[in-house]
C-alpha cells in the first residue's frame, strides 16, 4: 500500500516521505473512538483534492499499523 499507520499521533506516512492526518477512528460498532486500541476503522482526507476516504484496518497487514513510529 505504502503507508504505515501510526495511530497514536494519527498520521499515516507514505514510503516517500509525505504525511497524511487520520482524522477519525472507529470501533468494531462503527462508533467514533479516541482510543486508538479500539479503531478498526480510520478516515483521512487526502491531498491534493481533499477527498475523504476510510480505511478497514482488518483489511490490512498487521506491520502496516504501529501504535507509534517513535
Amino acid at each position: 500500500m505504502g503507508y504505515r499507520f501510526d495511530l497514536e499521533n494519527r498520521v499515516a506516512v507514505h514510503d516517500r516521505g509525505f504525511i497524511v492526518a487520520i482524522t477519525d477512528l472507529y470501533d468494531r460498532f462503527g462508533e467514533y473512538t479516541d482510543d486508538p486500541e479500539e479503531a478498526v476503522v480510520i478516515g483521512m482526507v487526502m491531498p491534493p483534492d481533499g477527498m475523504y476516504v476510510t480505511l478497514d484496518l482488518r483489511d490490512l497487514d498487521e506491520d502496516d499499523i504501529v501504535t507509534s513510529l517513535q
